[in-house]
């Protein structure tokens, strides 16, 4: 082989692997990127589950507050009407006594005056 043939071939080879080398580094380094993108996009998806999750929780605990919420209502408006029903029948009964009291000093007075010597 010529010298000078020679001498292009050994300079050229590395200017032709390095362009091949080149492109096999933009080639690992596009899909390095791909796989970087799909492992975010798969964080993003997941992310995005736990968020909704996240949702439904919170969701359901406002629901159930709510109910609790309602129920303590309820017993504590039935506790309230128990507590007015016995302190009105507890007026009641009272009204009743100081009838019958009144009736009875009236009853009384009009004895006393119906017999005055009795004293």
């Amino acid at each position: 082989m010529d010298k000078t043939l020679l001498t292009l071939c050994l300079a050229g080879l590395p200017v032709l692997t390095g362009t091949f080398a080149c492109d096999d580094t933009q080639q690992a380094a596009l899909e390095r990127s791909r796989e970087a993108e799909a492992e975010a996009r798969q964080e993003l998806r997941e992310a995005k589950q736990e968020l909704a999750e996240a949702k439904e929780k919170i969701r359901e605990l406002d629901e159930k507050t709510k109910e609790l919420a309602n129920r303590a209502k309820t017993k504590v408006d039935e506790a309230v009407a128990d507590t007015k029903e016995d302190l009105q029948e507890g007026v009641r009964e009272a009204q009743r006594k100081i009838d019958e009291a009144d009736k009875a000093v009236a009853r009384t007075i009009r004895g006393k005056d119906e017999h005055p010597d009795e004293r």
